[in-house]
């Protein structure tokens, strides 16, 4: 049966026509679902793969799409968040949500170790740049702007403005132009090298640069102001990882047992006559 076959009809008049039309309750609800969530001789559990859709799960389960909609009333999670995606969607769509590049660095200006600039002197990143400076990358024709800064990870995620796109996956000096030549202590450069600067890390396309870190599967901190010390015994999750990892989690959820999906089925277009 079609999910509002049985719903029932209210009349309702559209714009400012003066003779209404009768069309379904969408308000009506039934919680006969609800009820079967606490029992667990009524469903069992199914993990999604990938192909899956809503019709086709009911066809193979019951040989039949018309109990798509049980699906929906018997989880939270699919009503809330939709139908999972495929692989090929999560990557889509990671690539939709982090379109831009990504660059790690250390949150304090330490000659030798971290961040230095031609400034001597020291400062957290968060009072050296700001979202929407436009910076210069290798000190070539590629201009990008900065469009987010994650303190928390020492990351800073850059918009690609102009110029050859290759650098912007392999930055070796970002140059803060505020019109002042290098020279002059208002011009800041963040500068990769042996003795002056910062190794930078995690320099990719952003879907694949680190959303957060993990020890064990947990959410853990790390010290952004030293990097190298700091993620130790922790894993980097990517934009892309995140992605998958909830997209997963939504996964398994509750059917109705095929011995059990006729006669729930019908009471609930029985009740929702009532």
């Amino acid at each position: 049966m079609s999910y509002f076959t049985n719903f029932p009809l209210v009349p309702y008049y559209f714009g400012n026509e003066k003779s209404f039309n009768y069309i379904e309750n969408l308000g009506s609800y039934v919680d006969l679902l609800d009820q079967v969530v606490d029992d667990v001789s009524f469903y069992e559990y199914y993990t999604i793969i990938d192909g899956d859709r809503p019709d086709t799960l009911s066809h193979k389960l019951y040989n039949s799409t018309e109990y798509h909609w049980t699906f929906f009333l018997l989880n939270g999670s699919l009503r809330e968040r939709g139908w999972p995606l495929t692989l090929q969607q999560v990557e889509e769509r990671a690539k939709t949500f982090y379109p831009n590049y990504a660059i790690q660095m250390a949150g304090e200006h330490k000659t030798g170790k971290n961040v230095n600039s031609l400034v001597t002197s020291i400062e957290p990143l968060s009072k050296r740049v700001s979202t929407g400076t436009e910076v210069i990358i290798n000190a070539s024709a590629t201009t990008a702007e900065i469009v987010k800064i994650n303190l928390d990870i020492g990351q800073i995620v850059l918009k690609h403005k102009s110029g050859p796109t290759n650098n912007m996956t392999n930055i070796t000096k970002i140059l803060f132009n505020n019109g002042m030549d290098p020279a002059n202590p208002g011009f800041i450069m963040y500068l990769y090298d042996t003795t002056v600067g910062s190794v930078f890390y995690n320099n990719v396309v952003e879907y694949n640069a680190p959303h957060h870190y993990e020890n064990d599967g947990v959410w853990v901190d790390i010290d952004a102001y030293d990097l190298t010390a700091g993620v130790s015994g922790a894993t980097p999750v990517t934009n892309l990882e995140y992605f998958q990892n909830e997209n997963d989690s939504g996964k398994k959820i509750r059917v109705l047992r095929p011995n059990m999906i006729r006669k729930i089925s019908q009471e609930f277009s029985s009740l929702l006559r009532i």
